[in-house]
Protein backbone atom coordinates (compact mmCIF):
# COMPACT_ATOMS: atom_id res chain seq x y z
CA UNK A 1 0.00 0.00 0.00
CA UNK A 2 1.24 3.60 -1.20
CA UNK A 3 0.90 6.54 1.20
CA UNK A 4 0.94 10.33 0.50
CA UNK A 5 4.37 10.95 0.61
CA UNK A 6 5.33 8.14 -2.38
CA UNK A 7 3.92 9.89 -5.50
CA UNK A 8 2.30 8.05 -8.04
CA UNK A 9 1.11 9.60 -10.99
CA UNK A 10 -1.26 7.64 -12.94
CA UNK A 11 -1.82 3.84 -12.47
CA UNK A 12 -3.74 1.76 -14.82
CA UNK A 13 -7.33 0.27 -14.04
CA UNK A 14 -7.87 -3.77 -12.62
CA UNK A 15 -11.25 -3.20 -13.95
CA UNK A 16 -10.97 -1.75 -18.36
CA UNK A 17 -7.37 -1.59 -18.12
CA UNK A 18 -7.41 2.33 -18.97
CA UNK A 19 -4.99 4.97 -17.58
CA UNK A 20 -6.31 6.40 -13.62
CA UNK A 21 -5.26 9.11 -12.54
CA UNK A 22 -4.77 10.55 -8.71
CA UNK A 23 -8.26 12.17 -7.30
CA UNK A 24 -7.35 12.66 -3.76
CA UNK A 25 -5.65 11.16 -0.74
CA UNK A 26 -7.86 9.72 2.94
CA UNK A 27 -6.05 9.02 5.76
CA UNK A 28 -3.20 9.06 4.06
CA UNK A 29 -3.99 6.14 1.33
CA UNK A 30 -3.99 7.59 -2.23
CA UNK A 31 -7.52 6.92 -4.02
CA UNK A 32 -6.99 6.96 -7.82
CA UNK A 33 -10.20 7.11 -10.45
CA UNK A 34 -9.97 5.44 -14.02
CA UNK A 35 -10.21 8.22 -16.95
CA UNK A 36 -12.57 5.87 -18.16
CA UNK A 37 -14.92 3.99 -16.53
CA UNK A 38 -14.37 5.85 -12.82
CA UNK A 39 -13.36 2.84 -10.91
CA UNK A 40 -11.89 4.17 -8.24
CA UNK A 41 -9.25 2.43 -5.76
CA UNK A 42 -6.11 2.73 -3.61
CA UNK A 43 -2.88 2.82 -5.19
CA UNK A 44 -1.33 -1.05 -5.85
CA UNK A 45 0.46 -2.64 -3.70
CA UNK A 46 -2.11 -4.87 -1.88
CA UNK A 47 -1.10 -8.40 -0.68
CA UNK A 48 -2.46 -11.07 1.63
CA UNK A 49 -0.41 -9.69 4.89
CA UNK A 50 -2.86 -6.89 4.03
CA UNK A 51 -5.61 -8.62 5.27
CA UNK A 52 -3.59 -9.85 8.67
CA UNK A 53 -3.03 -6.14 9.27
CA UNK A 54 -6.38 -5.16 8.71
CA UNK A 55 -9.08 -7.60 9.12
CA UNK A 56 -8.21 -8.56 13.19
CA UNK A 57 -10.50 -9.04 15.96
CA UNK A 58 -10.70 -5.62 16.54
CA UNK A 59 -11.39 -4.44 12.59
CA UNK A 60 -14.85 -6.91 13.83
CA UNK A 61 -15.79 -5.12 17.25
CA UNK A 62 -13.97 -1.65 17.40
CA UNK A 63 -15.43 0.05 14.65
CA UNK A 64 -13.95 2.77 13.22
CA UNK A 65 -12.91 1.90 9.81
CA UNK A 66 -14.23 -1.44 10.71
CA UNK A 67 -17.72 -2.90 12.41
CA UNK A 68 -18.57 -2.21 16.23
CA UNK A 69 -19.88 -5.78 16.32
CA UNK A 70 -20.60 -8.58 13.76
CA UNK A 71 -22.37 -10.63 16.61
CA UNK A 72 -24.33 -7.51 18.50
CA UNK A 73 -26.25 -6.93 14.85
CA UNK A 74 -27.03 -10.53 14.42
CA UNK A 75 -30.21 -10.33 14.62
CA UNK A 76 -30.61 -7.81 12.43
CA UNK A 77 -27.83 -9.66 9.93
CA UNK A 78 -30.06 -12.18 10.03
CA UNK A 79 -33.26 -11.19 8.77
CA UNK A 80 -30.95 -9.36 6.01
CA UNK A 81 -30.24 -13.22 4.90
CA UNK A 82 -33.81 -13.40 4.56
CA UNK A 83 -34.92 -10.54 2.81
CA UNK A 84 -32.40 -11.60 0.28
CA UNK A 85 -33.46 -14.97 -0.24
CA UNK A 86 -37.17 -13.75 -0.58
CA UNK A 87 -35.26 -11.30 -3.12
CA UNK A 88 -33.86 -14.13 -5.17
CA UNK A 89 -37.19 -16.38 -5.16
CA UNK A 90 -38.28 -14.52 -8.09
CA UNK A 91 -35.09 -15.57 -9.90
CA UNK A 92 -33.53 -18.46 -8.59
CA UNK A 93 -34.58 -21.19 -6.53
CA UNK A 94 -33.19 -22.32 -3.23
CA UNK A 95 -29.83 -24.16 -3.31
CA UNK A 96 -26.35 -24.15 -2.28
CA UNK A 97 -24.94 -21.15 -1.56
CA UNK A 98 -21.19 -20.00 -0.70
CA UNK A 99 -21.25 -17.13 1.83
CA UNK A 100 -17.47 -15.32 1.07
CA UNK A 101 -16.49 -12.53 3.61
CA UNK A 102 -19.45 -13.89 5.93
CA UNK A 103 -18.07 -12.56 9.15
CA UNK A 104 -20.15 -14.38 11.76
CA UNK A 105 -22.19 -16.03 9.54
CA UNK A 106 -25.87 -14.31 10.50
CA UNK A 107 -26.52 -13.37 7.00
CA UNK A 108 -26.17 -16.94 6.09
CA UNK A 109 -28.15 -18.41 8.92
CA UNK A 110 -30.85 -16.22 7.14
CA UNK A 111 -30.46 -17.85 3.50
CA UNK A 112 -30.39 -21.41 5.93
CA UNK A 113 -33.87 -20.33 7.26
CA UNK A 114 -35.40 -19.91 3.52
CA UNK A 115 -33.99 -23.47 2.57
CA UNK A 116 -30.86 -22.92 1.71
CA UNK A 117 -28.10 -25.12 2.37
CA UNK A 118 -24.65 -23.04 2.61
CA UNK A 119 -20.76 -22.53 3.19
CA UNK A 120 -19.43 -19.74 4.88
CA UNK A 121 -16.01 -18.60 3.92
CA UNK A 122 -13.93 -16.38 6.42
CA UNK A 123 -10.62 -14.46 6.55
CA UNK A 124 -11.10 -13.86 10.08
CA UNK A 125 -10.94 -17.18 12.59
CA UNK A 126 -12.74 -15.73 15.38
CA UNK A 127 -15.64 -15.03 13.56
CA UNK A 128 -15.48 -18.03 11.46
CA UNK A 129 -15.25 -20.09 15.20
CA UNK A 130 -18.26 -18.11 16.32
CA UNK A 131 -20.35 -19.36 13.32
CA UNK A 132 -19.72 -22.97 13.72
CA UNK A 133 -20.11 -23.31 17.64
CA UNK A 134 -22.76 -20.57 17.70
CA UNK A 135 -24.85 -21.17 14.56
CA UNK A 136 -23.63 -24.33 13.61
CA UNK A 137 -22.88 -23.33 10.14
CA UNK A 138 -20.70 -24.70 8.17
CA UNK A 139 -17.53 -22.42 7.76
CA UNK A 140 -13.85 -22.37 5.94
CA UNK A 141 -10.95 -20.22 6.84
CA UNK A 142 -8.83 -18.37 4.40
CA UNK A 143 -8.84 -15.81 1.91
CA UNK A 144 -11.03 -15.96 -1.07
CA UNK A 145 -7.79 -15.12 -3.43
CA UNK A 146 -6.49 -18.46 -2.46
CA UNK A 147 -9.56 -20.23 -2.20
CA UNK A 148 -9.40 -23.54 -4.29
CA UNK A 149 -12.30 -26.00 -4.37
CA UNK A 150 -13.95 -28.40 -7.00
CA UNK A 151 -16.99 -27.66 -4.61
CA UNK A 152 -20.33 -25.89 -6.72
CA UNK A 153 -22.93 -23.50 -5.76
CA UNK A 154 -25.95 -22.52 -7.22
CA UNK A 155 -25.24 -19.18 -5.61
CA UNK A 156 -22.07 -17.06 -4.78
CA UNK A 157 -22.79 -14.48 -2.03
CA UNK A 158 -20.68 -11.50 -1.54
CA UNK A 159 -22.49 -8.97 0.10
CA UNK A 160 -20.40 -5.85 0.90
CA UNK A 161 -16.59 -7.79 -0.16
CA UNK A 162 -15.31 -6.50 -3.24
CA UNK A 163 -14.53 -3.58 -2.01
CA UNK A 164 -11.97 -5.27 0.62
CA UNK A 165 -10.19 -7.56 -1.65
CA UNK A 166 -6.69 -7.13 -1.95
CA UNK A 167 -6.27 -9.06 -5.20
CA UNK A 168 -9.57 -8.58 -7.14
CA UNK A 169 -8.64 -10.66 -10.35
CA UNK A 170 -7.63 -14.15 -8.14
CA UNK A 171 -11.09 -13.47 -5.84
CA UNK A 172 -13.59 -13.18 -8.72
CA UNK A 173 -11.83 -15.85 -10.87
CA UNK A 174 -12.67 -18.07 -7.04
CA UNK A 175 -15.76 -16.85 -7.14
CA UNK A 176 -16.67 -18.05 -11.33
CA UNK A 177 -14.97 -21.36 -10.42
CA UNK A 178 -16.91 -22.24 -7.59
CA UNK A 179 -20.24 -21.17 -9.51
CA UNK A 180 -21.91 -23.81 -11.04
CA UNK A 181 -23.25 -23.93 -14.76
CA UNK A 182 -26.01 -20.98 -15.21
CA UNK A 183 -25.36 -20.46 -10.78
CA UNK A 184 -25.31 -16.63 -10.08
CA UNK A 185 -23.55 -13.97 -7.81
CA UNK A 186 -25.01 -12.16 -5.76
CA UNK A 187 -23.16 -8.19 -4.72
CA UNK A 188 -24.02 -5.78 -2.61
CA UNK A 189 -22.16 -2.79 -2.48
CA UNK A 190 -21.57 0.57 -1.53
CA UNK A 191 -22.68 2.88 -4.76
CA UNK A 192 -19.64 5.70 -5.94
CA UNK A 193 -22.49 7.07 -8.33
CA UNK A 194 -25.05 7.65 -5.74
CA UNK A 195 -26.41 11.28 -5.08
CA UNK A 196 -24.91 10.57 -1.68
CA UNK A 197 -21.78 9.77 -2.60
CA UNK A 198 -21.79 12.49 -5.44
CA UNK A 199 -22.87 15.43 -2.35
CA UNK A 200 -20.42 14.13 0.51
CA UNK A 201 -17.40 13.46 -2.16
CA UNK A 202 -14.12 12.98 -0.29
CA UNK A 203 -16.00 12.78 2.74
CA UNK A 204 -18.32 10.19 2.01
CA UNK A 205 -18.28 7.97 4.43
CA UNK A 206 -17.30 4.64 2.75
CA UNK A 207 -13.59 5.92 1.62
CA UNK A 208 -12.39 4.51 4.92
CA UNK A 209 -9.22 3.38 3.93
CA UNK A 210 -7.31 0.73 4.82
CA UNK A 211 -10.42 -1.27 5.31
CA UNK A 212 -11.79 -0.80 1.70
CA UNK A 213 -9.32 -0.22 -1.03
CA UNK A 214 -11.52 0.00 -3.72
CA UNK A 215 -15.01 1.62 -5.00
CA UNK A 216 -17.71 0.51 -7.59
CA UNK A 217 -20.80 1.68 -9.33
CA UNK A 218 -23.52 -0.47 -11.30
CA UNK A 219 -21.34 0.27 -14.52
CA UNK A 220 -18.15 -0.52 -13.36
CA UNK A 221 -19.54 -3.33 -11.09
CA UNK A 222 -21.39 -5.05 -14.34
CA UNK A 223 -18.32 -4.13 -16.53
CA UNK A 224 -16.00 -6.58 -14.05
CA UNK A 225 -18.92 -9.16 -14.21
CA UNK A 226 -18.97 -9.54 -17.70
CA UNK A 227 -14.66 -9.65 -17.71
CA UNK A 228 -15.60 -12.71 -15.96
CA UNK A 229 -18.52 -14.58 -17.66
CA UNK A 230 -21.82 -12.87 -15.86
CA UNK A 231 -24.58 -10.52 -17.13
CA UNK A 232 -26.61 -8.74 -14.80
CA UNK A 233 -30.25 -9.92 -13.62
CA UNK A 234 -31.86 -7.56 -11.21
CA UNK A 235 -30.43 -4.99 -9.39
CA UNK A 236 -31.85 -2.50 -6.92
CA UNK A 237 -31.59 -0.91 -3.43
CA UNK A 238 -31.62 -3.14 -0.18
CA UNK A 239 -33.70 -2.06 3.08
CA UNK A 240 -31.06 -1.82 5.67
CA UNK A 241 -30.92 -0.72 9.51
CA UNK A 242 -28.05 -0.01 11.69
CA UNK A 243 -27.29 -0.01 15.05
CA UNK A 244 -26.75 3.16 17.11
CA UNK A 245 -23.26 2.08 18.40
CA UNK A 246 -22.60 1.17 14.54
CA UNK A 247 -23.27 4.35 13.50
CA UNK A 248 -21.46 6.09 16.56
CA UNK A 249 -18.22 4.55 16.14
CA UNK A 250 -18.29 5.12 12.16
CA UNK A 251 -18.94 8.98 12.82
CA UNK A 252 -16.29 9.36 15.57
CA UNK A 253 -13.54 8.38 12.92
CA UNK A 254 -15.28 10.88 10.12
CA UNK A 255 -15.02 13.52 12.67
CA UNK A 256 -12.28 13.27 14.72
CA UNK A 257 -10.29 16.84 15.08
CA UNK A 258 -10.49 18.84 17.58
CA UNK A 259 -12.42 21.64 15.92
CA UNK A 260 -15.53 22.87 17.62
CA UNK A 261 -17.64 21.54 14.06
CA UNK A 262 -16.10 18.04 14.97
CA UNK A 263 -16.82 18.27 18.92
CA UNK A 264 -20.16 19.85 18.17
CA UNK A 265 -20.72 17.00 16.04
CA UNK A 266 -19.87 14.31 18.24
CA UNK A 267 -21.66 16.02 20.94
CA UNK A 268 -24.64 15.63 18.99
CA UNK A 269 -23.93 12.24 17.95
CA UNK A 270 -23.27 10.74 21.52
CA UNK A 271 -27.15 11.46 22.04
CA UNK A 272 -27.78 8.17 20.01
CA UNK A 273 -28.19 5.49 22.17
CA UNK A 274 -26.14 2.36 21.46
CA UNK A 275 -28.46 -0.28 21.11
CA UNK A 276 -31.14 1.64 19.17
CA UNK A 277 -31.81 0.43 15.95
CA UNK A 278 -32.18 3.27 12.94
CA UNK A 279 -33.15 2.18 9.13
CA UNK A 280 -30.07 3.81 7.31
CA UNK A 281 -31.44 7.26 5.40
CA UNK A 282 -29.71 7.26 2.32
CA UNK A 283 -29.43 5.50 -1.10
CA UNK A 284 -25.94 4.82 -1.59
CA UNK A 285 -26.57 0.75 -1.01
CA UNK A 286 -26.40 -1.13 -3.95
CA UNK A 287 -27.25 -4.68 -5.15
CA UNK A 288 -26.93 -6.76 -8.00
CA UNK A 289 -27.48 -10.44 -9.44
CA UNK A 290 -25.47 -11.68 -12.27
CA UNK A 291 -25.86 -15.02 -13.86
CA UNK A 292 -23.13 -16.79 -15.64
CA UNK A 293 -23.62 -17.35 -19.08
CA UNK A 294 -19.81 -18.57 -19.87
CA UNK A 295 -16.41 -20.44 -18.48
CA UNK A 296 -13.79 -17.25 -18.54
CA UNK A 297 -10.22 -19.54 -18.61
CA UNK A 298 -7.73 -17.87 -15.87
CA UNK A 299 -5.40 -17.46 -18.46
CA UNK A 300 -7.55 -14.77 -20.19
CA UNK A 301 -7.84 -13.03 -17.09
CA UNK A 302 -4.63 -13.20 -16.28
CA UNK A 303 -3.51 -11.95 -19.90
CA UNK A 304 -5.45 -8.76 -19.79
CA UNK A 305 -3.84 -7.95 -15.28
CA UNK A 306 -2.39 -4.31 -15.95
CA UNK A 307 0.77 -3.82 -15.32
CA UNK A 308 1.54 -1.33 -12.84
CA UNK A 309 3.36 1.73 -13.70
CA UNK A 310 4.92 4.45 -11.10
CA UNK A 311 6.61 7.59 -11.36
CA UNK A 312 8.95 9.39 -9.27
CA UNK A 313 7.40 11.75 -6.40
CA UNK A 314 6.48 15.04 -7.80
CA UNK A 315 8.27 17.95 -6.56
Amino acid sequence: MVARGSEWRFMICPICGEYAHFAFAKYNFQIFECCDCAHQFLANGLTEKHVENVYHDRYCTDGGAGCPGCIQEGPILRDRGKWYAEKLTKYLTPGRVLDVGAASGFVLAGFLDKGWQGTGLEPNETMARYGREHLKIPFQTGVFENHVSDEKFELVSMIQVLPHFFDLDSALLAAANATAENGHWLVEIWNRGSWTARLFGRHWHEYSAPGVVRWFAPYDLNLVAARFGFEPVASGMPKRWVQGGHAKSLLDRKFPSQSIKDKFARALFSLIPKKLWLPYPAEDLYWALFRKVRTVEPAEILARRPIWEKTDAAE
